[in-house]
């Protein structure tokens, strides 16, 4: 996904990490900050580990054919009883 919102994130962490001119001491507030979401990402990065992968629409349209095919499958369809068999 290339989305401008995270290439912007990933450009103020390099600034952070590299922490040139002293960025992570310019403020009082940026420095907690900073770590508070190197935190975050390490308990989202465990988070994510355990979840399933996000499947595309194409896989999503495929299972689902798969189903049914398999219930059509498994369930054949009985000759129902009309007027004339009764009598």
């Amino acid at each position: 996904m290339n989305d401008p919102r995270l290439q912007q994130l990933k450009a103020i962490e390099a600034a952070l990490t590299s922490n040139i001119g002293g960025v992570q001491n310019a403020h009082p507030w940026i420095k907690p900050m900073w770590l508070e979401i190197q935190r975050l990402r390490k308990e989202l990065g465990q988070i994510k580990e355990t979840e399933q992968p996000i499947k595309t629409a194409t896989e999503l349209l495929k299972e689902k054919k798969e189903a049914e095919k398999a219930s059509e499958k498994k369930a054949p369809r009985r000759a129902k009883k009309t007027d004339t068999d009764e009598g």
